[in-house]
């Protein structure tokens, strides 16, 4: 990937479409199959498939952060020991 890509902000995450979301690694574009990067390099972020290998790309699902004590909102956590 050339640098004028990376400063207008053009690098993508994939994740193979079939594999169950927490066993999978995410991929950059750049990292692809070089097969899976030309059909990747449509520009948008919508599921495909490549035409050279077969395989089944997709942009990975947005996540949640899991809340935890030190997370917590309210006013519980600013109350000092009297």
């Amino acid at each position: 990937m050339d640098r004028a890509s990376l400063r207008e902000g053009s690098l993508r995450l994939w994740v193979p479409a079939i594999a169950d979301a927490s066993e999978t690694e995410t991929l950059h574009e750049e990292d692809l199959p070089g097969c899976c990067r030309r059909s990747a390099g449509s520009g948008t972020q919508e599921p495909f498939d490549c035409a050279g290998c077969g395989a089944s790309w997709q942009v990975p699902q947005a996540v949640e952060p899991e809340v935890c004590a030190f997370m917590e909102r309210g006013n519980a956590g600013r109350q000092g020991a009297a």
